[in-house]
This record gives structure tokens, C-alpha cells and sequence, in this order.
């Protein structure tokens, strides 16, 4: 019994096994074009004998190669799409396109009209294996992801004396150091390690981003990452399916899968539409000659021959299968994702997310991290007593960047930007330095870093700790917290500085201010959306309303709402979707989550939030703003390219079945119209590759 068993499986495997490759032959488009070629020399051998039937002797050399011809297109084309269909009916037990195709192009032949079978067998492999390239050429740069990563990595040996040993990429594990030599790919998300070399790096297959950047020790690079001109050392910090390019590839894979509404329809009602299909052909080929016999003002209508019936009802079951209808949506969508990708913009959501946000007529945005870089910078330095001009400017910087040197915090670097900008040496050393969390900080500073000069006491952080921290009169105090209180009522934080005097001579008190920047294509971005037309802008955020007043005049987005917790955001969006404003939410950390969510697109800049990824529809994986008026633009063109595709299929559809039951289209030119319309919304779909066509 178990032998019994173990045939049967062996005798299933190689059946499908079978089966597998008749699928695969079926899909070369060389084979196809094979079958084409020897159907035109049939056509030729029929043409040069005078058009004689198939079953008439006497062709002489032209009836060999008409014999021989067709013998090689009926291998070609007709026998693998019977075996299919036979495959289909059996072990699926149902029918589906292929199956009419297929059943068209046997009674085609059945019923003495060989060549026409064979030009319906022959166009529908034709246009399945165009089909099939198409829809490659439109997810190509999709699955190119796939294949990006390397199989093995480079690991330097520990404790070795750079030896380097070659592993599968399964084996890295976190902290490993790998060896990235010039023109290789990084297998894993990474830092560059202290003397880990300098080299360009290309992010295009990740980010989009044309340009390779010059990186050093200390810089993190994604997986997927080539080195240009230079061997790197790379400490890895995510390994597997935790790296960069591997959530790409899943979200990737899940845009794939997300298919169009019409597909849906298509899947769940594909088996009954073909059973009708195959009812009605069948009361067409049966029912004419009983309606037109006994009907007397009807002229009779046969069931054989060439204005027959049967050949009716066989125009009738090629013109009714919607396969302009299946191809014509879902390689447009492909086509929209795969552009998209190849531009850094990952359509997570797939052809839903295009679909909604062509509809969508408001685009919302957070403010800070989505048109705000989330990094304050120095905008003003104020001092007691009127401006001072730049040089008590570069020396109020200079001094707090000697207290900040060693700081990591957001204003520390704010600070030390702003120093490198105005090229300011700092002081190294700095005597009794104290640091308050929270508070402050105190030193003795050498402010201009003069060897012998006397150093200074600085004081700086928040203003009352520097008003306890050194001597001010009553007016510099009142000064200070007047400035400061002003400065965040109109939405901008402050660090306050005092300078001890010398000599005798009052302390120096001034103000820095900070501002969060706005992106630097954060106002071309949005005039390219307000320049559209029809579409609202509007900016959400949880900051003050003075805050969110100054930036909406910066960004000329008169549309703006302020003090908002994630909880009102997602109320907000689920009032204009209600009311018939469908929103796409851009949004970039955890607290946007609930508002992606809910809108129609929700759209996440960068890959930083796992939360905002995961609630995402669309990730713009380079983090610019410019990339939504694109994704945008790109979402409408695929909504027009479908609707035209649909309009043509079901154009077609109409005209060849409507002229095939009434006789007045020979079956070739059913045939030809049908695949031709097939392959036409193909090729209509493949203008979304072009970056810079937007319909």
C-alpha cells in the first residue's frame, strides 16, 4: 500500500510537473511569435493554391508546406492551450477565459474552418505571452528589489588581524563588522566604524535618490546601498528581515497583492460570467435556426457554414471574453507602483491607495518632521540694551558653543551649527563646568580662545536660572523674562545668556532664539498642489496656535488647526471623509498613526516610524515632500489610463459580439479585434513607467 502511495504521489508530481512547463512554454513570447510565423506561411501556402479548402488534394508543393505549417502552429499554440484548458475543467472543475478561448479554437477547426482555429489559438497565446511581458516590464523595477541583496557577506574575523571570511547572509548577526568592497552592495543596515574607510554610496535602488553621496565613519547606510569608489567596514545594526531593503520588500509585496476593485469583481465572478457565456453561445448556435425556421418573416439561418450559427456563436465566445477588461486595470496599476518605486515612493496600499487618493480633494499635513525638519536652528540673537551688531553676536555663539561642545541635544546642535556657519573657533577648554538637567550650564570660558586673556564666566539656559546664576540688574531681569515670554507666545524657544563682565564692566545678557526650519521643498511642494486646483490643504498639529499661525503664513496654508492630540487629528480626518472631503494624511511619527489610518491615503515620510509605516499607505522612503504633488499626479493619470482601457475593452467587447451574432463579422475578424484590443490597453498602461508622464 505504501508502494501504491508512493507512485501515485510520484505519478501526481510529474503531472503537474507537466503542467508546470506546458504554462511556461505557453507564456515564451518567442513561441508565441514562432506560432505567428507559421501560421502566416499556412496563410501564404492557402493564398498560393487559390484559396482551396484544407480537405481538397491536388496542392502539389503549396499543400505540403500548408500542411507542415500548420502542423507546427497547432503544436505550437493549440495543443499546449487544449492541454491547459483540459487541466482547468478537470482538476479546477471550472471555466474560466481560457477555457472559451480555447473551446472556440477546437469547433473552429471541428467544423472545417482550421485556419480560423489556428488564428484564434495562435492570437490568444500571442497576446497571453505579450501579457505576461507587459505586466514583467511593469513590476520589473518591483521585483529588481527582490534580487538586490547579496546571498553572502564579507564578516571580519574578531580578534583576527582583518582577516575576512566569507558567510551566507542567514549567518550575519547584529554587531558582526562586514567588509563592502568598491562596487558591492551593503548586505545589511550599518555604521560605518572608526577607520572604516570613505567612499561615494548610490541609494537609487532604496531612496530613489540619483546622486551617490560621499560617506564616513560614524554614518549609518541601509541594506541595499552600493559603494561607488571605495571599500567600507560596516558594523551591522539590523540583519534578515529586520533590515531596510527587506521591510521594502514587503511592502512592496503587499502593494502587489492589494489589487483594484475591479479585479475583485472580475475574480468573484469570473466563473459564473464564463459558465453564462457558454450558456448563451450555446442557445445562439442552437436556438437561431429554430427561431428563424418558424419565424416566417425571418430569412433562415443554418447552422453550418460560414454565416452559421455555429460560427456566430463562436464569434460570440471569442468577443465575450473580457480579456482587454482583466489586463487593462491591473498592469496600469503596476505600471503607477512600479514608477513610484523607482522614484523612492512605495505604494504600500497598492491599487487601493491609488485609487483613493485620485479621489481624494484635501491633502492634510503635520507640521513638525512632515513640513518641518523637527530640528530647531538659531534664528535671532538678541541683546539687552538694543542690537550690537555681529560682533556681539559671534561672541554671545561662541561663547555658548564652548558650553555645548560636547552636548548632543537639539540645541546644542543648534548652536554649533550655527557657529560652524559663521566659522567661529571655540574655546576647547572650559574651567568649572557645571551642568543643571534641565536648568543649565556654567563655565569659565577663553571666549576668543586668545592664549593669556582672562576667561569669562558664562551662564546659560533657561532665564531664571541665569538670572540666579549671575548678578543682572532689575531691568536686564526684566528684560530677559519679558523676551523670552514673547518669544514663546509667537511660537520659538529661547536659551538665555549672560556673560560676565571684566573689568569692572556690567555682564553681557542676550538671547538666542530657536525656530523649528521649515523643509527646504516644503514650499515648492505645497504651491504645486495649490497650483492644481480643487484640491484643499490643510495643516494639523499639536503645537500652540501662535506656532501654527506663523508657519501656515510661511507655507501659505491658509487651512490650518492647532493644539491637537492624535485623538482630534483622527477625529478631524473622520469629519471630512464623512462629509465627502476624502483626505490623504501625511504625517511622519507615532502620534500621526491613528490619522494615517483613517484617511483615505495615508502617506508616512521616511521609514523612521515603524508605527507610521505600519498605519501608512504610501512611505516616502527619501523623506521629500516634492514626492506627494508626484504620487498624486501619478494616482489621477492611473485612473484615467484605466477608465480608458476599460472604455476601449468594453467598446470592442460590444461591437465584435453584437457584429458576430448578427453575421456581419467573419470569425478571423473577431478574433483579430478582440486580441488587438487586448494588447492595445496593454500597451496604453505601460505610458505610467514614464516618470514624467502624468496623462
Amino acid at each position: 500500500a505504501l508502494g501504491d502511495g508512493s507512485r501515485l504521489s510520484r505519478a501526481r508530481g510529474a503531472v503537474l510537473g507537466f503542467l508546470r512547463a506546458v504554462v511556461r512554454f505557453r507564456e515564451n513570447l518567442r513561441v508565441a511569435l514562432v506560432a505567428l510565423a507559421a501560421l502566416v506561411v499556412a496563410f501564404g501556402a492557402t493564398a498560393a493554391a487559390g484559396g482551396v479548402g484544407v480537405g481538397v488534394g491536388g496542392w502539389g508543393p503549396a499543400g505540403a508546406v500548408f500542411k507542415a505549417a500548420l502542423g507546427v502552429n497547432v503544436g505550437l499554440a493549440l495543443m499546449p492551450a487544449v492541454v491547459s484548458a483540459a487541466a482547468t475543467v478537470l482538476l479546477l472543475r471550472t471555466a474560466n477565459i481560457e477555457v472559451l478561448m480555447t473551446l472556440a479554437a477546437v469547433l473552429s477547426v471541428c467544423s472545417g474552418a482550421p485556419l480560423e482555429g489556428a488564428l484564434l489559438a495562435t492570437l490568444y497565446t500571442l497576446s497571453h505571452a505579450a501579457e505576461k511581458a507587459v505586466t514583467a516590464k511593469a513590476r520589473g523595477d518591483l521585483d529588481s528589489l527582490q534580487a538586490l541583496l547579496p546571498e553572502r557577506a564579507l564578516r571580519i574575523v574578531v580578534g583576527g588581524k582583518g582577516e575576512v571570511e566569507e558567510i551566507a547572509l542567514g549567518l550575519l548577526m547584529a554587531g558582526d563588522v562586514v567588509l563592502v568592497r568598491a562596487g558591492e552592495v551593503v548586505p545589511c543596515d550599518g555604521v560605518i566604524v572608526e577607520n572604516g574607510g570613505e567612499a561615494f554610496v548610490s541609494l537609487e535602488h532604496v531612496t530613489g535618490e540619483a546622486e551617490p553621496r560621499s560617506c564616513g565613519p560614524g554614518e549609518a547606510l541601509p541594506a541595499g546601498a552600493r559603494t561607488v569608489d571605495g571599500a567600507l567596514k560596516v558594523r551591522a545594526t539590523e540583519v534578515g528581515a529586520e533590515s531596510t531593503i527587506s521591510r521594502i520588500v514587503r511592502l512592496v509585496t503587499e502593494a502587489q497583492n492589494n489589487r483594484p476593485r475591479l479585479q475583485g469583481f472580475i475574480d468573484r465572478f469570473g466563473k459564473t460570467y464564463s459558465q453564462a457565456v457558454l450558456l448563451i453561445g450555446f442557445l445562439l448556435a442552437f436556438g437561431i435556426p429554430l427561431v428563424t425556421s418558424v419565424v416566417p418573416a425571418l430569412a433562415a439561418i443554418p447552422f453550418l457554414g460560414s454565416g452559421g450559427s455555429f460560427h456566430r456563436a463562436l464569434g460570440f465566445l471569442v468577443a465575450a471574453s473580457p480579456c482587454a477588461l482583466v489586463l487593462g486595470a491591473p498592469v496600469a496599476y503596476l505600471g503607477a507602483i512600479s514608477a513610484c518605486s523607482r522614484r523612492g515612493v512605495l505604494v504600500k496600499g497598492g491599487a487601493r491607495a491609488i485609487e483613493a487618493a485620485a479621489a481624494a480633494r484635501r491633502v492634510a499635513f503635520d507640521k513638525t518632521g512632515t513640513l518641518t525638519s523637527g530640528q530647531p536652528a538659531v534664528t535671532d540673537i538678541r541683546h539687552f540694551g538694543g542690537n550690537a551688531g555681529r560682533l556681539a553676536d559671534d561672541w554671545v555663539v561662541t561663547a555658548a558653543a564652548a558650553l555645548e561642545r560636547n552636548a548632543v541635544h537639539p540645541v546644542a546642535k543648534a548652536i554649533l551649527a550655527q557657529a560652524a556657519e559663521r566659522k567661529l573657533a571655540i574655546a576647547e577648554r572650559v574651567d568649572g563646568f557645571e551642568a543643571v538637567p534641565g536648568k543649565g550650564l556654567t563655565g569659565r570660558v577663553h571666549i576668543f580662545g586668545r592664549h593669556g586673556a582672562p576667561s569669562q564666566l558664562v551662564v546659560l539656559g533657561r532665564y531664571e536660572y541665569v538670572t540666579a546664576g549671575l548678578t543682572l540688574s532689575r531691568e536686564e531681569e526684566i528684560w530677559l523674562r519679558e523676551e523670552t515670554l514673547y518669544a514663546v507666545d509667537s511660537g520659538q524657544s529661547t536659551v538665555a545668556v549672560a556673560i560676565q563682565g571684566v573689568e569692572g564692566k556690567r555682564p553681557h545678557v542676550s538671547l538666542i532664539l530657536f525656530e523649528d526650519t521649515v523643509r527646504p521643498d516644503a514650499l515648492e511642494a505645497v504651491g504645486k498642489l495649490a497650483a492644481k486646483g480643487g484640491t484643499q490643504l490643510s495643516m494639523v498639529t499639536g503645537d500652540h496656535r501662535p506656532v501654527a499661525r506663523r508657519f501656515s503664513k510661511k507655507l501659505n496654508i491658509v487651512d490650518y488647526y492647532a493644539d491637537l492630540k492624535p485623538e482630534d487629528k483622527l477625529a478631524l480626518i473622520n469629519k471630512w471623509n464623512e462629509g465627502g472631503d476624502w483626505t490623504v494624511m501625511v504625517g511622519d511619527g507615532i502620534n500621526d498613526a491613528p490619522a494615517l489610518v483613517a484617511a483615505a491615503t495615508g502617506i508616512s515620510m521616511g521609514l523612521g516610524s515603524a508605527t507610521a509605516v505600519e498605519a501608512s499607505d504610501v512611505i516616502l522612503t527619501r523623506g521629500h515632500l516634492n514626492d506627494i504633488p508626484f504620487f498624486l499626479r501619478k494616482a489621477k493619470a492611473t485612473q484615467r489610463i484605466v477608465k480608458q482601457n476599460l472604455f476601449l475593452g468594453l467598446a470592442v467587447m460590444l461591437f465584435v459580439t453584437s457584429s458576430s451574432v448578427l453575421g456581419s463579422a467573419p470569425l478571423w475578424l473577431c478574433v483579430t479585434l478582440h486580441e488587438g484590443s487586448t494588447l492595445l490597453v496593454g500597451l496604453n498602461a505601460l505610458r505610467l513607467l514614464n516618470d514624467s508622464w502624468h496623462g
